[in-house]
């Protein structure tokens, strides 16, 4: 028996006829890895490395934030007398 497939609306649907298709097709929509547990481990050690690198960047991000405030002391805020006086004369 093999799967078909039928249309509801606009969305086509697909009939699993086997377990067997559902197993394969619920492989293939987790991403399934063929059970080598070189690629597992590769895979959990650049998930970890993608997790340790985005902490880097948020700390860096805080870092960058923080300097850029003691820079400017509270000017962050306000709109410089030069901008605001050219935005007036505009209107």
């Amino acid at each position: 028996m093999s799967a078909g497939v039928f249309q509801a609306g606009n969305v086509a649907q697909t009939q699993i006829s086997s377990v067997e298709d559902f197993l394969t097709m619920a492989k293939a929509l987790l991403g399934y890895v063929g059970g080598d547990s070189r690629l597992l481990d590769e895979n959990q050690r650049l998930r970890r490395r993608v997790a340790e690198l985005q902490t880097v960047v948020l700390r860096l991000q805080a870092e960058n934030d923080a300097l850029v405030a003691e820079l400017h002391e509270g000017e962050l805020l306000t709109v410089p007398d030069s901008i605001s006086s050219a935005a007036a004369a505009t209107r």
